[in-house]
């Protein structure tokens, strides 16, 4: 009986990867492949509780390394801030100021109640789907396997995978070549949801002109909307700012320098 059941688990997975969903994950695995490296040149505007603050903005992502926006003057061009994330905090640093605020990733998914990693970051930035640590994305069957594949209609899908009380879930749009929509919570939370579109062709891979960002933190309700006006997938090297003679400041304090709270 136990072999009979383990050979209807295979024979149920199979049906699915050839049924529900088979072209969707492998254009999705074939998405992951694109380089891990990207520059957004474009315009970002941070809304907090409903107030905002709007500037032009350098976005790049440096592989496994390190992701940097860049804040500057218009016409001038002077960085006044910008945003670093390595493997593990985001910074947010007022140059002009010269001060910071840090967050652990296991900070801000307390305080986000979403699992939020570097991983996590990169792939809102890449437009790709992810998982858990170690999870290879890059192969259609463990995609299958790794995520209930649902058709909504229209060239739309939903993938979701519930894990740990949380729940991770992604639309797609046209049979996987996009993602349209990524949704990360813990048991019953409010979460992180980002949302893409105006989709373009670039380097062989479509990527989004509008990234929006939503979610909530320690009460204060974030939305980042980044609005590209160019974008190129070339290898990029970033460094973090040397921050010896900046002052550390509280995650409040960081709202007051944004001047949105």
């Amino acid at each position: 009986m136990l072999l009979a059941s383990c050979n209807s688990s295979r024979n149920l997975l199979q049906k699915e990867y050839d049924l529900a969903g088979k072209d969707v994950a492998e254009n999705i695995a074939a998405a992951s492949g694109m380089p891990d490296f990207c520059s957004y040149r474009m315009k970002a505007s941070l809304k907090v509780n409903g107030k905002s603050v709007s500037a032009n903005s350098v976005l790049r992502v440096d592989g496994d390394n390190l992701i940097l926006m860049s804040v500057t003057v218009p016409l001038l061009g002077i960085e006044v801030g910008r945003m670093e994330v390595d493997a593990d905090e985001i910074r947010v640093i007022d140059k002009m100021g010269k001060r910071y605020v840090a967050l652990t990733f296991h900070e801000l998914s307390k305080a986000a109640g979403a699992t939020v990693s570097y991983n996590t970051v990169k792939s809102v930035f890449l437009n790709r789907i992810f998982s858990l640590p170690g999870k290879d994305l890059t192969d259609a069957r463990k995609i299958s396997r790794l995520f209930d594949i649902e058709e909504l209609g229209g060239a739309r899908y939903m993938l979701s995978q519930k894990e740990l009380g949380g729940r991770l879930a992604f639309e797609v749009s046209e049979e996987g070549k996009s993602l349209a929509k990524t949704s990360v919570r813990s048991g019953g939370s409010s979460g992180i949801e980002c949302r893409y579109s105006d989709f373009v062709e670039k380097g062989g891979f479509v990527l989004p002109e509008k990234i929006r960002v939503e979610g909530t933190v320690k009460s204060y309700k974030i939305n980042l909307d980044m609005q590209a006006r160019e974008i190129d997938l070339e290898p990029v090297k970033v460094k973090p700012l040397n921050l010896e003679r900046y002052n550390r400041v509280s995650f409040e304090d960081c709202m007051k320098m944004l001047e949105v709270y």
